[in-house]
């Protein structure tokens, strides 16, 4: 007889078997739709997952006794709950099922992700929408772009931010697309509310998505405008989240809050792209590239005066942690101890910023780009 479990993971099977064969989608359709989420996950394991049914042996019956909250559900054939959520998110199944007890995936409302007491009776914090702060920012959906945090990749993610002032709070809600097609609905939502600080001039916005167990933030300048049709058009902010992909990392990025359609060609795209990179008033480039850009139609004029203007090219070394860290494997009288204090000083004698802060000139270049 199957366990409560077993049972349970069948029915995970059956659902999305009965998807698939509906709308007749492979399963390296599927591996790729699903890999658009930055979620890994390779046709053979999704056949596995397909195929549940076949698998239920004597084994299995005795890895879920070994296990209380089942925190491995039967080795490589039972799927992990980020890759059933990604199924069931790419088919769009309604329900994504809670696994167990530590994958709990069961949607549910999301908590008060920053309103505590200690703000609400703080008067220098703004969290009415219907103060005046809140004029040009509240009921209007905008435009959300950040670069994906996946490594070695350059996608430029697209969602959009509704902020809503219809109760007590400016209510934030980012849908945030899970696919380049730019056809699918199927959205990962983050919710949560915004505060306005008038000390720092600074809208912070706590984000909770419950299926993911996800909690981020976003912090933008604040600035007052005098009615709601001069209101906020293109805002860089800066977002602290955990990176997408499978190895789940704190992670730090600039995000642009725009007005809805304004970026709708190729071209402004790439210039997105370009200011949502960490760079700084000075930039750091090679060589090569600067060359590259000056042999561009239309840019050979004025790459020739910057490149007068710029200061002498300087030698540099490119070195990793790994080629570091790894020296005491090459020799055997230099011990690890002596490999992170040398990484130490090379860090700290290197060009790496200390911070990375959206300065007056960083906002005023995306809004002269855009609407001037």
């Amino acid at each position: 007889m199957a366990t409560a479990v077993e049972m349970h993971t069948i029915s995970l099977s059956n659902k999305i078997n009965e998807k698939m064969e509906k709308i007749n989608m492979s399963n390296e359709e599927l591996a790729s739709r699903v890999a658009a989420l930055d979620i890994k996950i390779a046709p053979n394991t999704i056949s596995k997952i397909r195929k549940f049914e076949d698998k239920l042996n004597a084994e299995m019956e005795n890895l879920a006794k070994k296990s209380k909250y089942y925190k491995k559900i039967y080795a490589d054939y039972s799927p992990k709950a980020a890759h059933v959520a990604a199924i069931f998110q790419v088919l769009g199944i309604d329900e994504i099922p809670g696994i167990n007890a530590d994958f709990n995936l069961t949607r549910s409302e999301a908590p008060e992700p920053v309103n505590a007491d200690c703000i609400k009776n703080a008067p220098d914090f703004i969290t009415d929408p219907k103060n005046k702060a809140f004029c040009g920012y509240v009921d209007k959906i905008f435009d959300f772009f950040f670069l994906g945090t996946v490594s070695k990749k350059r996608e430029l993610i697209q969602g959009a931010m509704s902020l809503s002032g219809n109760g007590n709070d400016c209510e934030v809600e980012i849908a945030i697309k899970n696919t380049k097609d730019n056809i699918s609905p199927f959205d990962k939502k983050y919710v949560g509310k915004m505060v306005i600080s008038k000390i720092q001039h600074a809208c912070y916005c706590t984000l909770v998505n419950a299926d993911l167990a996800e909690i981020c933030s976003i912090v933008f300048y604040h600035h007052r405008y005098s009615s709601d049709q001069n209101g906020l058009r293109a805002r860089l902010g800066l977002a602290t989240t955990v990176s997408a992909g499978e190895e789940k990392r704190p992670t730090s990025h600039r995000v642009l809050i725009c007005e809805k359609g304004i970026i709708e060609t190729d071209e402004k795209r790439e210039f997105v792209k370009s200011q949502l990179r960490m760079n700084k008033s000075e930039i750091v480039i090679s060589e090569e590239n600067f060359d590259e850009i000056a042999k561009k139609e239309n840019y050979a004029d004025i790459m020739g005066i910057i490149k007068k203007r710029a200061f002498p090219v300087k030698p540099y070394y490119v070195i990793s942690d790994s080629d570091v860290l790894s020296v005491e494997n090459y020799d055997p009288s230099i011990d690890r101890f002596k490999c992170i204090a040398t990484l130490s000083l090379l860090k700290n004698e290197s060009i790496a910023h200390r911070n990375n802060k959206i300065g007056k000139t960083a906002d005023r270049i995306v809004y002269d780009y855009l609407f001037t």
